[in-house]
Order: structure tokens, then sequence, then C-alpha cells
């Protein structure tokens, strides 16, 4: 009876945990007593996967959104820190609009094989930490997408589906209709110095849409990041072929601020924002210079690559298996401690979440958050978002600062459920800039 009454006391602090922690990443606490159920999101599931990248082939940082028609391909890359050759296979799995998994078959989105081998491997050269480097590209002729929407790619070991090592989002677009749009400050004039508004407009040509109010959902990202998506958008007026989007008190985001960047395509000198380089046991141990807050500094352009990353180095010929893995230190100086909630590094290199892994940690001592990352060599932006308690969505004004100005880009999905059918089509996607829009 002893014995049953501290099981269920260690179950009961489990499930407080993970209440607390409830405001993080919310696909990622849904089974926290399965370590392998699959996160439709674009997550690791297994510690040796590093530096997963997905992109349209020809372009590194590209998005992963290729047309349901033609000779496109999507590019998925990752490196295993436990070397040796494993034989990895991966399967697409078609998801609704809200990211979870379509009621469609197996048989109805893909055309051949439902699962493909994980082709080319190669070997790190003359790094500190080895690796192997894996890629594939798809569609091929092994594997084909038959639906437009949205999709995940799950990799697992060879004859191990129940135990996957990555998943990965991308989109597939049937373009059906037209958007055309731009980003302006909001007309409300106490948001104008620190907000953006996306206003845009659809134009369904000979698309014939069955009550666009129903049938019709509209998202809005910003940048890569997922936790401040706008969705279920509804068009303010219908004029003929024209559904008109120019709300003028929604579509707002937050303006924040340029990222910051971390340059370590070499360890043989710090570049201008790390602060020292030194050899570790094993590997080098990169410090960047302490980053400052900035909600009340004045607005300064700068080119940076809107969160994203690129793996690259100066240290060797080819990037994907001569560019070594550095433990990478960021530090926040940040007093008084924030007890409201918890600060996040985001960008690409965090895969876009607010989960575990990108929280930071509060140093006391020097009145600072802190964060070691293991980063392969690159260029990497990031930035700080802090997550309230109880909140879903990162705040940018802590840290950053908000500003109309700031070079953005947005990315507008248009979903569309054709009467009948049990699957949300993706018949748009339209990239927007505020550079251009300026």
């Amino acid at each position: 009876m002893k014995k049953t009454g501290l099981t269920l006391f260690f179950l009961y602090q489990l499930l407080i945990l993970s209440a607390q922690q409830s405001n993080e990443t919310p696909s990622a606490n849904k089974d926290y007593l399965t370590e392998n159920y699959i996160r439709y999101q674009d997550f690791i599931y297994k510690d040796n996967i590093k530096t997963p990248l997905l992109y349209r082939l020809g372009w590194e940082m590209s998005a992963p959104v290729i047309p349901l028609q033609g000779e496109d391909r999507l590019v998925l890359a990752f490196d295993d820190l436990e070397g040796g050759n494993k034989a990895y296979k991966y399967t697409l799995i078609h998801c609704d609009a809200d990211w979870q998994p379509s009621r469609i078959q197996l048989y109805d989105y893909l055309d051949g094989y439902y699962e493909d081998n994980v082709t080319d491997y190669k070997f790190s050269y003359n790094t500190l930490q080895t690796y192997t480097h894996y890629e594939t590209s798809f569609p091929n002729d092994n594997i084909r997408m038959k639906r437009s929407g949205n999709y995940l790619v799950l990799v697992y070991p060879d004859g191990r589906k129940e135990e996957p090592v990555l998943s990965m989002r991308f989109f597939v677009v049937d373009p059906e209709i037209k958007v055309s749009g731009t980003v302006k400050p909001p007309a409300v004039a106490e948001d104008r110095n620190e907000k953006q508004q996306v206003r845009f407009s659809i134009f369904t040509q000979q698309f014939n849409i069955v009550n666009p109010y129903a049938n019709l959902k509209v998202i809005i990202r910003q940048n890569g990041r997922w936790d401040n998506v706008i969705s279920n958008l509804k068009p303010l007026l219908v004029k003929g072929t024209e559904l008109d989007y120019h709300h003028t008190d929604g579509n707002i985001f937050d303006g924040g601020n340029e990222f910051r960047h971390a340059d370590l395509k070499s360890i043989r000198y710090p570049s201008d924002r790390v602060r020292k380089i030194e050899p570790g046991n094993p590997l080098y141990q990169v410090f960047m210079m302490n980053d400052e807050r900035r909600p009340f500094k004045v607005y300064l352009t700068d080119d940076d690559i809107n969160g994203q990353f690129l793996v690259k180095t100066e240290d060797g010929k080819e990037a994907s298996t001569d560019a070594d893995y550095v433990m990478v230190t960021f530090t926040l100086p940040y007093a008084p401690f924030a007890a409201d909630g918890n600060m996040y590094l985001a960008g690409a290199l965090t895969r876009w979440q607010l989960s575990k892994e990108s929280r930071m940690t509060y140093n006391f001592n020097s009145k600072a958050y802190e964060m070691k990352m293991l980063l392969k060599q690159g260029y990497y932006n990031y930035e700080y978002l802090f997550l309230e308690n109880g909140q879903k969505t990162g705040d940018l004004s802590r840290v950053e600062g908000n500003h109309w100005e700031t070079g953005n880009e947005y990315t507008i999905y248009v979903y569309y459920t054709e009467p009948g059918t049990d699957y949300q089509q993706l018949i748009a996607v339209e990239k927007l800039n505020t550079m251009e829009s300026k």
C-alpha cells in the first residue's frame, strides 16, 4: 500500500510538472510518458541527430515548398553524431492546416511505395566531432505526392518505424488562385510605431470556391515562427472574384527587431560577435559577446536572414562533411530575474520552438540568462523571446523591442476544403516582405 502511494505521488508530481510547462510547444507535452510518439512538427527525437535541413533543391535556405506538378524536389539532410553507416528510411504523412493527420489513407495521397530509403551518406572529414551526413531527395521514382497540402516527413531506422529519429514539415501547393498584398504600418495610431499589418486580397480567377467563409482557411506566418501565426481569417468583403482581407484592425503582428547573428564559419579566429574561442575536451568552445536588451534603442537596419541559418565553413572545402561541431555559449544579462515566465533562444537553430530545448537558464551569480548549444559551423540568426506563464505566444518587446521598420518575411497559406472531400488542399502560398512593401 505504501509503495502504491509513492507511485501515485510521483505520477502526480509529473502531472504538475507537465502542467507548469504546458505553455511550451503544445504537442511536445501530449504524451509525456511516451518518448517516441510522433510530433507533427519539426522535431528531433534522438540526441545523436543534429542539424536537420529540408529545402528546395538548388538553394539551402529556401522554404520547403514545392508545387504539386513539376520537377521540383526537396532535399532532406541531417547528421548522426554516432557515426557509422545506418539504414534510415522515411515516409510522408499528409496533414490538415492545423498539422493534425488527415483522414485520407496513404494510397490517396502517395504514389509508388509508402516509404523510401535515405540513400546517400558521407563521413565527416578532419573534424573533432565525428559524424555521418545523410541526404536524400523527393519526390522520386519510388515515392511521390498525389495531393496538395501540409506534409510531415518522418525518418526512422529500417524496420523500426515506431522509433522515429526526426520529423520535419513541408508544403505541396497546387496554385489555383492568386494572392496579392503588402505589409504596412497599422491604421490604428497607437500601433503604428511598433507593429506591422498584412493587407491582402485573394483572386479566385477561374477556380470555383464554394462558400469561402466556411470552406476556405487562411494562415499568415511571420518569418519561421509557429507560435504567433494568425489563422482562421475571414474575408472582409467578397467582390466578384476578389476576396478582400484588408482588415483595418486585424492581421497585425509585432514588428520585432532585426535578428542577431553568430558567425561560426571559422574556429581559427573570432568573428565580430564572438568574444573568444577555446579548445575544449573534446570540442572547441565558442563564447558569444554578451547580448544587450534593445527595447528602447534606436532602430538600426541590418541585412539579416530572417532567423535562418546556413551551414558553412572556412576551415574546409565541403560544408556538409568538413564543418565541425562547436559548443556555443549565449549570454543575455538580465536583472532582476523574471519570475513570471521563461526566456527562449529563438530561430531556425532551435527549430522555432518554445520548448525545454530552447529554454535558457538563469544564472543568479552573473544575473544573466545563459544557454550552451552544440552547433555545426555556419552563419546563424537568432533572437530572444520571453514566454509569460500561461501564454502560447512569445513576446519580443522585453528584449528585442518592436519597430514597424523591421525587415520581416510573411507567408500566406490558403487552404480549401472542397465539398464532399475530407482533406484540405493547399491552393496558394505567397510571400510578402516588408522591405519590398516600403
